[in-house]
C-alpha cells in the first residue's frame, strides 16, 4: 500500500486577496504550485476552509502559522477593509517582529503605495512589490504567465533568504560606500526583500549630463549643442546610446502611461520601436521630453514624464568634460 506523503499540518503561505480577484488568484496559485511540487511551500487560502468552520477563528489561526504572506493588491484589495484591516496589518505587525514576511503583489493598477500599514505612519510603498518594479500583472509586457513567472522567481529567492524582512532605507548610510563598477543594474540581491533603483532624475537631464559632464546643469534654455560636430556627438548620444542602453535593460527608464499618473518601469521592448526626439531634448523643458517612432518622426503619446537612475547614469558614463574647442572628451 502506498503511503501518501506528509503534508503540513500549517502551509507555510498565506494568501490574502480580494475575491474579485477570484480569477487572478487562480493564476497566482497555478504558478505557486511550481515551488510547492519542489517541497518548499504548502499555501492557504480562504476557499480552503471546510463546512462549519468559524471563518475569522480559522484566518486568525492560519495567518497566525503563516511564514509567508501574499498580498495579491487591487483597487478590490484596498476597498476591502477585511484584507487591509484585518489581514494585512495583522501580517505586518508578525513581520516587525521577524515571525514572518509579507510580499506585496500588484495585480491590477491602483494607489497602493500610500497606504498605511499600521499606526506609526508605514506605508505598504516602503516595502518593494512584485512582480519586478511593481509593474502590475496584468499590464506586465508579455503577459500574465510572464509577471507570475517572476513574483515565484522572486518568492524562491526570498523563502531561501533567512534575513528578517525590513522596510527600505529612507536615508543613506554615514558609512561611505565603495563606488560600483562595470553595467549599471537595475535590480539589486535580495535582502529580506527585493530593493529597487530610485526614479530620482528626469530622462533629458540624464542626457545632459552625459554630454556636459555634469549634474550642475546650467537652466534648459540655456543649454544647446554649438557647432557641427557638437551637435552630431548629441544626435548620437540622444538618439542611439541611450536607447542602446534602455534596450539592453542597463539602464532603467519609468514614465507614466497616458491617462495614468502612475510611475511605471518602461518595458526594454517598447525602445526596439521607439527612441528620444533628438528636438524634443533641446526644446522642450525636461518634464515634457516625448518620444518618436523610429523612422516616422511621429510622437508617442503611450508614455509620458521620463524618468531614470543618478547612479545608473554615473556608472554607465563615468563623469567627463566635454571640451568644445577641440570637440574632444577629457577625463575628470
Amino acid at each position: 500500500m502506498i503511503k501518501k506523503a506528509d503534508v503540513p499540518r500549517r502551509p507555510a503561505v498565506f494568501i490574502s486577496y480580494a475575491h474579485e480577484d477570484e480569477d487572478l488568484k487562480q493564476r497566482v496559485l497555478v504558478h505557486l504550485h511550481a515551488l510547492k511540487r519542489e517541497g518548499l511551500i504548502g499555501v492557504w487560502h480562504d476557499r480552503m476552509l471546510r463546512p462549519g468552520e468559524h471563518l475569522d477563528h480559522a484566518v486568525e489561526a492560519e495567518l497566525e502559522a503563516a511564514k509567508l504572506v501574499l498580498l495579491l493588491i487591487s483597487p478590490d484589495f484596498i476597498y476591502s477593509d477585511y484584507c487591509t484591516e484585518k489581514e494585512m496589518k495583522r501580517a505586518f505587525i508578525r513581520a516587525r517582529k521577524g515571525e514572518c514576511k509579507v510580499v506585496p503583489v500588484i495585480l491590477r493598477p491602483c494607489h497602493w503605495s500610500r497606504i498605511p500599514i499600521d499606526n506609526t505612519g508605514r506605508k505598504l510603498g516602503e516595502f518593494v512589490a512584485t512582480p519586478r518594479n511593481a509593474v502590475p500583472v496584468t499590464r506586465w509586457p508579455k503577459g500574465e504567465d510572464d509577471a507570475l513567472t517572476d513574483v515565484v522567481g522572486q518568492i524562491r529567492d526570498l523563502i531561501n533568504d533567512k534575513t528578517p524582512m525590513r522596510a527600505r532605507k529612507t536615508r543613506r548610510s554615514p558609512t561611505p560606500q565603495r563606488k560600483r563598477r562595470g553595467r549599471a543594474r537595475r535590480d539589486v540581491e535580495v535582502a529580506g526583500v527585493l530593493k529597487r533603483a530610485k526614479h530620482d532624475v528626469w530622462l533629458a537631464d540624464a542626457i545632459w549630463r552625459v554630454f556636459l559632464g555634469t549634474w550642475e546643469l546650467p537652466p534648459h534654455p540655456e543649454r544647446t549643442p554649438a557647432g557641427p560636430k557638437e551637435n552630431q556627438r548629441f544626435f548620437d548620444l540622444v538618439t542611439k546610446e541611450f536607447r542602446q542602453k534602455a534596450f539592453d535593460a542597463e539602464l532603467p527608464i519609468w514614465a507614466k502611461r497616458k491617462n495614468s499618473d502612475l510611475i511605471e518601469a518602461v518595458p526594454k521592448e517598447f525602445w526596439k520601436d521607439h527612441r528620444v526626439s533628438y528636438l524634443n531634448v533641446i526644446r522642450e523643458k525636461p518634464a515634457t521630453l516625448s518620444v518618436e517612432r523610429v523612422g516616422s518622426l511621429q510622437r508617442s503619446n503611450e508614455w509620458h514624464e521620463f524618468r531614470t537612475n543618478r547612479s545608473a547614469v554615473d556608472a554607465i558614463w563615468p563623469k567627463k568634460r566635454w571640451r568644445r574647442a577641440s570637440s574632444t572628451f577629457d577625463a575628470m
